[in-house]
């Protein structure tokens, strides 16, 4: 009976929060597509990088790929403080790897993860958010390289 109760109890609270006006503005995103696309770039770079991490052949070789990875970090937040196109990504990106078809696959991806978020820009709003944009791929891969590093 006691649990019946509590069960009830929160039932009606739930219910309560979602017909309050407040929580449906709050759950409800008016934020514009890129807005909305940031938060999705750091998580999109972060996996690009982890699949570079995977190939590794070796703790070794991880170790060695999570510092390449840990430099493109660097590189990308240094870029961000100027207006880079994706080209310029993919060129930071290049200079501080190896020239292995991995590495250029890793370049591309993260480049585009960018390109797809230029060429949403609808507002100057918009177009102020890409420097995060490259803050947010950065982030993304220190969070994949952070681990192995540590460890190590």
């Amino acid at each position: 009976m006691k649990e019946k109760i509590i069960l009830l109890s929160l039932l009606i609270s739930v219910l309560a929060l979602t017909s309050c006006a407040s929580v449906k503005k709050a759950v409800r995103d008016n934020r514009t597509p890129i807005e909305t696309a940031v938060d999705y770039s750091k998580v999109a770079s972060y996996f690009a990088c982890a699949q570079i991490l995977d190939m590794s052949k070796s703790s070794g070789d991880k170790r060695a790929k999570a510092l390449i990875i840990y430099d493109i970090s660097i590189a990308l937040s240094a870029l961000s403080a100027t207006e880079p196109t994706s080209e310029d990504i993919e060129a930071a990106i290049l200079q501080h790897t190896p020239d292995k078809p991995h590495w250029e696959l890793l370049a591309g991806e993260l480049s585009r993860i960018y390109l797809n978020l230029y060429e949403s820009v609808q507002s100057d709003e918009d177009y102020a958010l890409l420097a995060s944009v490259v803050n947010e791929i950065a982030e993304g891969c220190l969070a994949a390289a952070r681990p192995i590093i540590e460890v190590e």
